[in-house]
């Protein structure tokens, strides 16, 4: 079986900004909603203004819950990014140490 190449982080950590961003606009699109029903409860009265209230809070709920995914999505990003950054820390540090064997090497033949 060939698989694929599994992604690298930098992919990933693209892939998980995307879904955020995807997320952001959710949460917009019910800020706007809540916005709308902040409006009609200022003229509602009585079982309307409950019915009103309930879905407003149904949204809030919603909304709470997909900032609470942006948050922990936000996190991972970062943890990987921090990752691929020590990753390429290795590797720069590991191309110095050669370099400067080389350099030694040619030192001491002159």
């Amino acid at each position: 079986k060939n698989k694929a190449p599994p992604p690298t982080l930098e992919e990933t950590s693209e892939r998980m900004g995307k879904r955020g961003s995807t997320i952001d606009q959710k949460i917009a699109k019910l800020d706007k909603e809540l916005a709308g029903y902040k409006k009609q409860l200022k003229v509602a009265k009585g079982s309307a203004k409950a019915s009103i209230m309930q879905r407003a809070k149904a949204v809030l709920q919603r909304k709470k819950m997909y900032e609470k995914q942006r948050d922990q999505l936000g996190q991972q990003q970062f943890n990987m990014d921090q990752q691929a950054f020590m990753i390429e820390s290795m590797k720069d540090t590991t191309e110095t140490v050669a370099t400067m064997k080389s350099t030694a090497k040619v030192m001491k033949k002159e």
